[in-house]
């Protein structure tokens, strides 16, 4: 596993310094869901999804795409309530052999209190003989929006008020990714708010220590300017690089990618510039394609219409679909 983040590390530091890749077609078609919100590595071919309709957790093979090879539903483990159980899983970061996850921590779209969306936990998810098994590691948190809130400063951003309102509103709040850090540990991007413009990250520090039941502890606030954007998805490249997708905190809108050194400001990128007009960009997984490191992004084709239907609302699971667009560099 090691040896294979070293040769991705060494991959994206050539997409960084030449933005051109080349994207493979036709896109590979996943099945049996269509809201694709997240991802992460296996090795052996295979890789873990999340989507933002259902809690379950989904294990694919790339590149050959197609139905899930496995399926672990999360929400008996995430001590849930029994009303409205969605809980919106937008983003995902690996660290060593544990996954975590974040929920949007939004509201439903007319602004009412979604306690169920308030959620951050953790995973490992083994592969002996080719065969997916999930653990959840620790307990999951669902109080991690309150105590980044009563943070001063954080105070603010008034993040709390903003978890009222109807999501993709002015003002309102939204999770949408979660990325790894050198140190060990994450940093939180917000599709919205975008206070003054500018796109939030709120680094956690001690993850391991917060999914064991220990306070989360934050650090200070960055602000990004992604020309009004917020942040949709989000990897780490290597010890001083990321790749950022930005979108609009609102409906609709482009997405636009940036690169960011960790320090200075973010510099747009034309890497993914052979996605179709109609993908929804929402999930960053580094892969090993054929012994070649590449880059897989997912998109949200939830509203893509299948035979006539949105994608995700298909009755038939072969025709809930999602595409995953392979990058290798050129």
């Amino acid at each position: 596993m090691f040896r294979f983040l070293n040769i991705w590390a060494s991959c994206a530091a050539a997409l960084l310094a030449r933005p051109c890749l080349t994207a493979e077609a036709p896109a590979v078609v996943f099945t049996h869901m269509a809201d694709a919100s997240a991802g992460e590595w296996l090795g052996e071919g295979l890789f873990v999804a999340a989507n933002d309709e259902d809690n379950s957790l989904r294990v694919y093979r790339v590149p050959q795409g197609g139905a899930p090879v496995a399926a672990w539903d999360a929400a008996p483990h995430l001590a849930l309530a029994p009303k409205s159980p969605e809980t919106d899983i937008e983003g995902s970061a690996k660290l060593g052999d544990t996954i975590y996850w974040i929920t949007s921590h939004a509201p439903n779209k007319s602004g009412k209190p979604r306690p169920n969306r308030k959620r951050f936990f953790a995973t490992r998810v083994a592969v002996t003989n080719g065969v997916p098994s999930f653990q959840l590691v620790g307990k999951p948190v669902a109080t991690l929006l309150e105590n980044l809130d009563r943070d001063p400063r954080y105070a603010a951003f008034g993040l709390a008020a903003a978890a009222l309102r109807p999501p993709k509103t002015q003002g309102s709040l939204n999770i949408e990714a979660l990325c790894d850090t050198p140190g060990g540990g994450l940093l939180i991007g917000f599709r919205s708010p975008v206070p003054n413009d500018k796109a939030l990250l709120a680094p956690l520090e001690n993850p391991a220590d917060a999914v064991a039941g220990k306070p989360p502890r934050f650090g200070a606030p960055l602000l990004l300017d992604l020309g009004g954007n917020g942040i949709r998805a989000m990897i780490r490249t290597n010890d001083s690089a990321y790749l950022i997708l930005s979108g609009s905190p609102r409906s609709g809108g482009a997405s636009r990618p940036y690169r960011w050194d960790g320090r200075n400001a973010p510099q747009r990128d034309e890497s993914l510039s052979g996605l179709p007009a109609d993908a929804t960009p929402e999930g960053l997984i580094a892969i090993d394609c054929d012994g070649t490191p590449a880059l897989l992004v997912l998109s949200d084709d939830g509203t893509r219409l299948v035979d006539g239907l949105p994608a995700k609302s298909h009755p038939d699971p072969l025709r809930r679909s999602f595409r995953g667009f392979i990058f290798r560099s050129r």
